[in-house]
């Protein structure tokens, strides 16, 4: 699994955190027999070089350096998940 995220947001611990997190639901839903298989990896894209809507973002302007995973939220069958962040 690629997980992307402006460079700078999340702390190298929050890095482990999501890696560690996503694999376990990955493995909780197609079986531990898929643990050797789960391999994740975390791309920072350099700020401002993040686009949304047609607008280029950086780290301040989206989270002001302080992102908070608050928890983990199923995204549907396609087996992507988003992060609600604390305020």
């Amino acid at each position: 699994m690629e997980i992307k995220a402006i460079e700078g947001v999340f702390a190298h611990e929050q890095k482990r955190r999501m890696v560690e997190r996503l694999s376990g639901a990955l493995i909780e839903r197609t079986g531990e027999q898929m643990r050797p298989f789960t391999h994740a990896f975390i791309a920072d894209t350099p700020s401002a070089e993040w686009g949304v809507g047609g607008t280029a973002k950086s780290a301040e302007d989206r989270y002001g350096r302080t992102a908070r995973i608050t928890r983990w939220v199923p995204a549907g069958a396609a087996g992507r998940c988003w992060v609600q962040r604390g305020s």
